[in-house]
């Protein structure tokens, strides 16, 4: 259920009687694990959305310029 380094980490506070504080040391080290994951995936997702949302808008903006040239040929024709 627990990680390998939080079982340790419980062990060595139960065999020095200082279990609080490594349960606190335990929750600080994985809070901050988790702070540091949480931001690393935001900074490899915000680019990902942003060539996204690039690529709609061109998408859509070669769609009408298409769109406006197939009108064009019509009037002229």
């Amino acid at each position: 259920m627990f990680p390998p380094a939080a079982r340790q980490m419980i062990r060595v506070g139960e065999s020095t009687g200082t279990l609080d504080k490594q349960l606190e040391s335990t929750a600080a080290f994985y809070e901050r694990e988790l702070t540091y994951k949480l931001k690393r995936f935001t900074d490899l997702f915000e680019p990902m959305v942003i060539v996204g949302v690039g690529l709609v808008v061109g998408f859509v903006a070669v769609a009408l310029v298409q769109a406006m040239y197939g009108v064009f040929d019509q009037v002229q024709a």
